[in-house]
């Protein structure tokens, strides 16, 4: 299962925005009239789509074989 409010997922299932997190932490959210031409948006929604996934998968290696500590106690 992977996680819903990832930025990846947040991205990825918002189909009219690309989301991104702002140095505050607040997502922003870059729809079709913030682009100059209606072309722009679908390729950039294609690459940060792609971006985001290669930033997700590149943490699995670690994250997958992690326990967080409350889960270690319950054991």
């Amino acid at each position: 299962m992977f996680d819903t409010k990832s930025d990846f997922a947040l991205n990825k299932f918002d189909k009219d925005a690309i989301v991104c997190p702002s140095a505050t932490g607040v997502h922003i959210r870059l729809t079709r009239e913030d682009f100059a031409s209606e072309e722009e948006f679908p390729r950039w929604k294609v690459w940060s789509d792609g971006d985001c996934h290669g930033i997700e998968k590149a943490g699995r290696g670690y994250y997958d074989y992690c326990l967080s500590l409350s889960e270690a106690g319950t054991r």
